[in-house]
């Protein structure tokens, strides 16, 4: 089993790398993250399209929607 690095560890390896090298790591995390998001929204979406399929959604204006929020 691997056993995780510590964020401080991570950043020290990072610094071993040259420029180049450390812009494609940065380039590749954030691509990555960004496909994480994709991911996360397209189950949020999924399980909106299901609620709102068993009717388990209401409409409502934005003002009461603003206001529920603020409350």
């Amino acid at each position: 089993m691997e056993q995780a690095i510590s964020f401080r560890e991570a950043l020290e390896a990072v610094e071993t790398l040259s420029i180049d090298e450390q812009e494609t790591l940065v380039n590749i995390v954030q691509k990555r993250l960004i496909e994480r998001a994709r991911q996360r929204l397209a189950v949020d979406i999924e399980e909106s399209r299901l609620e709102f399929a068993q009717n388990r959604c209401q409409v409502v204006s934005v003002d009461s929607l603003m206001d529920e929020l603020l409350q």
